[in-house]
């Protein structure tokens, strides 16, 4: 038995552009106010909602990976505003267009297109890097499309 290595590994512009970077922000906050919205309906137990339905989420504890999320200062799942959803896309976008942690590395591949890996080895938990956290978090929030990643 031996450690495995876990990660994401996407394809995205070099650069994201502002446009993407808002249209990111619109999808976050939806899906970001149906998750609050299934999770506080007797945490999970009633109807999914129809904009979470095509996402895959087998259900609300393995949609709601939310809840370890701090968004700065005291914000958490249950007090994040608008502007706290924005300020964790601005950070998400920030990254990828410089992947400056220790767990993160990025290729060019052409003149428009990268490759950005994140991850690390694991005897099982799930890695808790910066890199990790925040594409784990752009994959939850369903806004890898909008961002041009893959």
């Amino acid at each position: 038995m031996g450690a495995d290595l876990i990660g994401y590994m996407c394809l995205g512009p070099k650069k994201i552009s502002e446009a993407q970077a808002e249209a990111a922000e619109r999808r976050a906050w939806e899906i970001f106010q149906a998750l609050k919205t299934w999770y506080g309906d007797d945490e999970g137990e009633g109807e999914q909602p129809e904009i979470l339905k095509g996402l895959g989420l087998g259900g609300v504890d393995e949609a709601y990976q939310l809840e370890s999320l701090r968004f700065g200062g005291d914000a958490d799942i249950a007090t994040a505003t608008k502007d706290d959803i924005d300020a964790l896309v601005d950070e998400i976008v920030g990254f990828w267009n410089d992947p400056g942690s220790r767990d993160a590395v990025d290729r060019w591949i052409s003149d428009t297109e990268k490759v950005v890996f994140c991850g690390d080895m694991s005897w099982g938990d799930e890695p808790d890097g910066y890199g990790y956290r925040l594409l784990k978090m752009a994959h939850v929030l369903d806004i890898l499309e909008p961002l041009g990643i893959h």
